[in-house]
């Protein structure tokens, strides 16, 4: 990240119009997970919204500005509150 936008939050990534992420549970891949942002999300066509199984692979939207900034949960099928990661765009 640049300038440093995440500070010590290790959970958050930085990223650009039209990258790709790939969101993958590690060692629980038979769990079923989706990522639930507090507003709009950054991401193209919904992607991580509904339940998938070990991994997703979804593309930054290319109306996100560099300085953007979006929370979001990761939701484990049959499990309680989740992490709090975020996504900043960069330039």
């Amino acid at each position: 990240c640049e300038n440093n936008q995440c500070g010590s939050d290790a959970a958050c990534l930085c990223a650009k119009q039209k990258d790709n992420i790939n969101f993958m549970l590690i060692h629980v891949e038979e769990k079923m997970f989706k990522l639930k942002f507090s507003n709009d999300s950054p991401l193209a066509k919904n992607c991580g919204k509904n339940f998938k199984k070990g991994s997703e692979n979804c593309k930054i939207k290319d109306e996100v500005l560099p300085g953007d900034s979006y929370d979001y949960e990761v939701v484990m099928e049959g499990c309680g509150a989740g992490t709090d990661p975020k996504i900043i765009i960069s330039n």
